[in-house]
This record gives structure tokens, C-alpha cells and sequence, in this order.
């Protein structure tokens, strides 16, 4: 974005790794706690971008109202996260199995505090001053037992978002 876009860019981060490459980058950083106050006046920012981030936070509601408070008026805020009602978790969900983001023995989605549906994503986004929600998915994707037998499919996350394996949520500040 910032080349394409000849934008500037920040970024906050709690690990200082991560902060290192971003700033190789041109990113503006800041080593810091998104659970916690952002470190940035209000109305600071026209764009927010929060990626993976949002389902391993407790407190969704003071965090998007972080967010909220640090973009301008009329300012637009894109969230990533992996969607609970993918399409093949439906499917475990159907016969009694777990889905993989609820799971507390999978190698990384345990960490995954709170995980979201576009529906409960929506509602949270509009009681914290949201609207213009709209949502978008890169891929359905449907694994059987393992990550070797897969079906993946582009054309259906277009049609059927809501069954993508990840929520690209794009929402306005009112």
C-alpha cells in the first residue's frame, strides 16, 4: 500500500521482531498493546487496517471503539479474521465434530479468544459507531482430515462469503 499508494503507514505491534521488519519497510512503528489505549490522537487516521487481530482480544467492544475514536469522521476500518462459520466447520458442526477455531489441541488456533460468524462481527461493528458494513472472503476452502485433501474455491467465496474461510469486513465510522 505504501508504494502502490504513496501512502504512510503506521503499525503497532507487541513484538519487537515484527516491528523491526515493518519499519525496513517504511513503516511508521510503535511497540505497543492493542488491548489497551492506542497511542494516537483522536480523528489521527483516515484508514485502519486490523489484521488477524481481533479474535485474540477479550474485549472486542473497547477495542473497536479504540478504533472508532482514532479515525476521522467518515473514516473506514478493515478487519481480517478467520470465520467460525466456514463452510467445512458447518459441516463438523453437523456431526458432533469441532470446528478447528474452537478447538483447544490445534497447533496455533488456540490462541483464538473469540472467534466470529459476519453476523456477530456486524453487530459489534454497528453498536461501536459502524455502518456501510460489507463483507467480502478470499476462499471457501473444505479440508478432509488434513491439509493434503482439499477443495478450494474462489468463485464461491465471491458468491457465498459468508462460507469463506476468512471475513474481510470493511466498515465506516458514522
Amino acid at each position: 500500500m505504501k508504494k502502490k499508494l504513496g501512502l504512510t503507514v503506521y503499525g503497532i505491534d507487541g513484538a519487537k521482531d515484527a516491528l523491526k521488519e515493518a519499519k525496513k519497510r517504511g513503516v511508521i512503528t510503535k511497540l505497543g498493546d492493542v488491548s489497551k489505549s492506542l497511542p494516537y490522537e483522536d480523528g489521527y487516521f483516515d484508514f485502519v487496517f486490523a489484521g488477524e487481530i481481533i479474535e485474540h482480544l477479550l474485549d472486542t467492544k473497547s477495542f473497536l471503539n479504540e478504533i472508532n475514536r482514532v479515525l476521522k469522521p467518515s473514516g473506514y476500518l478493515v478487519i481480517t479474521t478467520p470465520n467460525l462459520a466456514r463452510v467445512d466447520d458447518r459441516i463438523k458442526f453437523l456431526f458432533g465434530k469441532t470446528p478447528r477455531h474452537t478447538t483447544p489441541i490445534h497447533p496455533y488456533l488456540y490462541l483464538h479468544i473469540r472467534p466470529f460468524t459476519f453476523d456477530s462481527l456486524k453487530k459489534v461493528l454497528k453498536l461501536c459507531g459502524f455502518d456501510e458494513i460489507a463483507l467480502r472472503s478470499h476462499i471457501v476452502a473444505i479440508e478432509f482430515n488434513n491439509q493434503k485433501n482439499c477443495f478450494y474455491s474462489r468463485f464461491l467465496a465471491k458468491i457465498f462469503p459468508t462460507f469463506g474461510a476468512t471475513l474481510i469486513v470493511r466498515a465506516r465510522k458514522i
